[in-house]
């Protein structure tokens, strides 16, 4: 591999990397008549401290009352939780710039060998991870006794960490990708392989937040995690430096990462080429066949424009990661009591409202409302040209949209209420709650998109990044903990009456109104403007 063919490359992906802040600076200096140079170093430095502050958040939450300095067997859960979120928060970057990309017609036509884009790609993924190994780093300084050694031998087995969580990722990926049937369905078995890091993740995560959290509660003394094989040398050799033989582990543990990281990078690097694009498909004679009407036609092709394979994998996994994977860490062990178990059905309302919140709490980051008419692209001015009622377009398009994140919203549901202990009776009252909540936000997103219409994205990522990131990150957070404390009083108030059957028709009640004074002043204004 040439250096010099890496570093060009690396600085295009990079560049590639911050087309949504480009597109918006370019905007910007288009409406004052001026084409100054962009200098992308200060945002690229903001992106890397919003996910520093994020890693340090997430440490003060797992280990804020806790001395690992005491506790080998918890320090080594919580190097595999976050070599495990080292994956999961970079395994979306690989899709899209490795899996997802246009190789085909961008690069490989280039005097660039595949190892040399694939190693490009790589370094620019993990220019992102850098947040992540200095928040494991962090920690090992106050492992040992002496903070010097700490820092430096602690930057030495971040190091090690982060290559052999990237081997062993990009390893098993690269024998998937042997296999011709996986090799045929790539991209499935690459969301399945991220879905199912994420998964592992938030279990150990959940499990992890819930030890730390019980123990100063009930006023026990914190019972040491069992030792895992691997990452507890990582502590020995922090806390024991003198003990060689956790060195050698760790040093074999290195080489063998090098190893299968060459062995990926040199021979295997042809197996995440981007597919190349499909033969056309033979177009068959509609003689002999029943005629459709165009109600049909319609809702064929808004879900196919909808069910764009990449598009609807990362929607998908952002709403299930967010929240059913979350409410799964419930049942991951029979000691964890079931916390709705007593709930029956007198307690139909609240079901209702929980339904709701579930549904708006998956759709409040990504949706496939956000982006239901930009998807399209150049076919949405073409289909104005069509003599096609405007107002059968679109609504047919928000019916869609409706249905795909009720079908979504209630696997989520079923999973939530069996991870709380809801008896199966009551699911469906639940159910029809997040049928409710997923109409509203379906709605939501797509007026924000008929109003914020963006045909000439060049990535998925362009099209949730229409906002200010903070102000979008701003508005996640006051929605998601508002829904939670509204859902916190909802539960109070069934202990402050003692007639629920009446509380909880007063909940209906309120959730039918909210439905009728969103329709009368949100959607039925917006649908009077459709010609």
């Amino acid at each position: 591999m040439r250096f010099s063919a890496i570093s060009t490359l690396l600085k295009v992906h990079m560049i590639r990397g911050m087309a949504p802040q480009l597109t918006k600076i370019r905007q910007k200096n288009a409406q004052k008549s001026t084409d100054s140079f962009i200098n992308l170093t200060p945002r690229l430095l903001l992106a890397l401290g919003q996910q520093l502050l994020a890693g340090l958040v997430i440490v003060g939450v797992m280990v804020g009352n806790i001395s690992l300095r005491d506790y080998p067997g918890i320090y080594s859960h919580f190097l595999l939780i976050f070599g495990l979120f080292l994956l999961v928060t970079n395994g979306q970057s690989f899709l899209n710039v490795v899996i997802n990309a246009d190789d085909q017609n961008e690069f490989y036509p280039l005097p660039f060998t595949p190892s040399e884009i694939f190693f490009s790609k790589l370094l620019s993924i993990l220019t992102f991870a850098f947040p992540i190994a200095l928040t494991i780093w962090l920690t090992m300084w106050w492992i040992p006794h002496q903070l010097w050694f700490g820092i430096i031998a602690g930057l030495l087995l971040t190091i090690i960490l982060c290559t052999a969580m990237m081997a062993i990722g990009l390893g098993f990926l690269a024998l998937g990708l042997k296999i011709p049937i996986i090799q045929r369905h790539r991209k499935g078995f690459m969301y399945t392989f991220y879905g199912a890091i994420a998964v592992a993740w938030f279990m150990s995560y959940l499990r992890f937040i819930l030890l730390s959290v019980n123990a100063p509660l009930e006023q026990q003394p914190l019972i040491d995690m069992s030792e895992l094989p691997v990452f507890k040398h990582f502590y020995y050799i922090l806390s024991e430096p003198t003990q060689w033989q956790h060195s050698l582990i760790i040093l074999v543990l290195f080489v063998l990462a090098i190893g299968i990281l060459y062995w990926v990078i040199h021979y295997e690097a042809h197996h995440f080429r981007a597919e190349p694009s499909k033969a056309p498909r033979t177009v068959k004679s509609r003689q002999n066949q029943t005629p459709q009407n165009l109600q049909s036609i319609l809702w064929k092709y808004h879900f196919r424009s909808l069910f764009n394979r990449s598009l609807a994998g990362q929607i998908i996994l952002s709403e299930v990661l967010f929240v059913g994977v979350t409410f799964i860490g419930f049942i991951i062990g029979d000691d964890i009591q079931k916390p709705l178990a007593y709930l029956q059905w007198h307690h139909f309302g609240l079901l209702i409202i929980l339904g709701v919140a579930i549904a708006y709490v998956l759709q409040i980051n990504a949706s496939f409302g956000r982006i239901a008419l930009s998807i399209e692209k150049q076919d949405y001015p073409f289909m104005k040209t069509l003599p096609i009622n405007r107002h059968q377009y679109l609504a047919t398009k928000l019916k869609a949209v409706w249905v795909i994140e009720s079908v979504v919203s209630s696997i989520i549901s079923i999973l939530v209420a069996i991870s709380l202990g809801i008896p199966f009776y009551l699911i469906p009252l639940m159910l029809v709650g997040t049928i409710i909540g997923a109409g509203v936000m379906a709605f939501n997103g797509f007026k924000y998109d008929y109003k914020h219409l963006r045909l000439d994205w060049g990535n998925f990522q362009d099209l949730f990044t229409r906002s200010s990131q903070w102000l979008t990150l701003l508005k996640f957070f006051v929605g998601f903990f508002g829904v939670m404390i509204l859902v916190g009083g909802v539960f109070f108030s069934y202990y402050l009456v003692d007639n629920l059957i009446i509380l909880s028709c007063l909940w209906v009640l309120v959730v039918v109104l909210f439905v009728g004074l969103y329709y009368w002043l949100a959607v039925k204004p917006f649908w009077s403007k459709i010609k």
